[in-house]
C-alpha cells in the first residue's frame, strides 16, 4: 500500500511538472498558478470529486503525459484543458 501511494505522489509531481512545462510557454511572466487550475477539477491529490472530471490518481505517468501532450498539439480539445 505504501508503495501504491510513492507512485501516486511520483504520477501526480510528474504530472504538474509536465503541465508546468506545457503551459509556460503561454504564461511567460508566471502571474497565473496553472497547476491551482488542475486541482480544481482534477483534486487536490487526483482524486476527482466531480464525475464530469476524470481522477488522475493511480494514473501511469506516461499515460497522463501523452494525454497532455495530445491537448497541447490539438489531437484531444478541451476548453478548459486548452486554457
Amino acid at each position: 500500500m505504501a508503495i501504491f501511494k510513492v507512485q501516486q505522489s511520483m504520477a501526480l509531481v510528474i504530472l504538474f511538472a509536465a503541465l508546468t512545462n506545457l503551459v509556460s510557454a503561454q504564461n511567460i511572466n508566471g502571474s497565473e498558478n496553472k497547476t491551482t487550475l488542475c486541482i480544481e477539477c482534477h483534486g487536490n491529490n487526483g482524486n476527482s470529486n466531480n464525475p464530469q472530471y476524470p481522477s488522475l490518481a493511480g494514473q501511469k505517468a506516461a499515460y497522463i503525459a501523452s494525454q497532455l501532450n495530445a491537448f497541447k498539439t490539438g489531437l484531444r480539445t478541451d476548453t478548459v484543458m486548452q486554457t
